[in-house]
């Protein structure tokens, strides 16, 4: 994604990010919930995600 200097992307999409300081949707840490993503997204073999986590 390329974002210009106006806060707009390349594909004409507006690029936000969320946090959830009170935890109200996502329970525990969200590395495990991002790592598990990525295991089956293909992203991380099984080794990788033992060795990180």
């Amino acid at each position: 994604m390329n974002v210009d200097g106006r806060g707009t992307s390349s594909e004409g999409r507006t690029p936000a990010a969320f946090f959830d300081l009170d935890r109200t949707l996502m329970e525990g840490s969200s590395a495990f919930q991002f790592g598990r993503a990525a295991y089956r997204a293909g992203l991380l073999s099984r080794r990788q995600l033992v060795a990180d986590g």
